[in-house]
C-alpha cells in the first residue's frame, strides 16, 4: 500500500497536477502504518488467546516465582556505587 502511495506520489510530482493531495495522502498513510501495525498484532493475539493457542516467547513460571532481575550484579552488591 505504501509503496503504490509512493509511486503515485512520484507520479505526481514529475507529470501530474495534483502533488498536494498525493503528498498529504502518501504522509497521512506513512503516519497511520505504526498504528495499523500495531492493531493488527493485537488483533491476532487476542485473537489466539480466544482460541487457546499456545503463546510464543518463554515459558514463565507460574508459581509465583519471581525471576532474577539483569540489571543487578548477581555476586554481591556492586562495588562501584
Amino acid at each position: 500500500m505504501l509503496l503504490a502511495l509512493f509511486g503515485w506520489f512520484a507520479f505526481e510530482v514529475t507529470s501530474g497536477s495534483r502533488t498536494g493531495l498525493a503528498e498529504r495522502v502518501t504522509a497521512v498513510g506513512v503516519s497511520l502504518w505504526p498504528l495499523l501495525a500495531v492493531l493488527s498484532a493485537r488483533r491476532a493475539h487476542l485473537a489466539g488467546a480466544a482460541t487457546g493457542a499456545t503463546p510464543l516467547g518463554p515459558a514463565l513460571p507460574t508459581t509465583g516465582v519471581v525471576p532474577p532481575d539483569p540489571l543487578l550484579p548477581t555476586d554481591g552488591p556492586d562495588r562501584l556505587a
